[in-house]
Formats: structure tokens, C-alpha cells, sequence
């Protein structure tokens, strides 16, 4: 299995399968939260805050959102 968009939230997927193997990182959403997990070495780690680790950056939301 080797889950793409968004790589955020299928970090947590693959890690929670035996056989993950891969995801693929395209940071495109990665400017709509406050912190993401970053590849380093080739390796993304899980978050290790509550739910899927992350948070919104309300900044962001209000530059990129649609409408009001």
C-alpha cells in the first residue's frame, strides 16, 4: 500500500498496517497546519500528539480559504 494526498494523515495509515511499506510525500497541504512531519533521511515519523498530531494554522486557513 502505498498511499499518497495527503501525506499528513497517511503517515498514520501505513504505520498502522504490517505491511506498509511507503508514503508518498508531496507537501502541497503542508502550508494549512502549524507543524507537519518532515522527511528526514527519507523517513517521516508519526506525529505523537493526540488524533493525527496535527493543527491548523488559522493564518492559512483565512489566506486560502473560499468564502466567508
Amino acid at each position: 500500500m502505498t498511499p499518497g494526498f495527503p501525506p499528513e494523515i497517511h503517515v498514520h495509515l501505513i504505520a498502522a498496517i504490517p505491511h506498509g511499506l511507503t508514503v508518498e510525500y508531496m507537501p502541497w497541504s503542508s502550508r494549512l497546519y502549524e507543524e507537519v512531519p518532515m522527511p528526514v533521511k527519507g523517513e517521516l515519523t508519526v506525529p505523537d500528539k493526540p488524533g493525527l498530531g496535527l493543527k491548523f494554522d488559522r493564518d492559512a486557513i483565512k489566506r486560502f480559504g473560499v468564502g466567508a
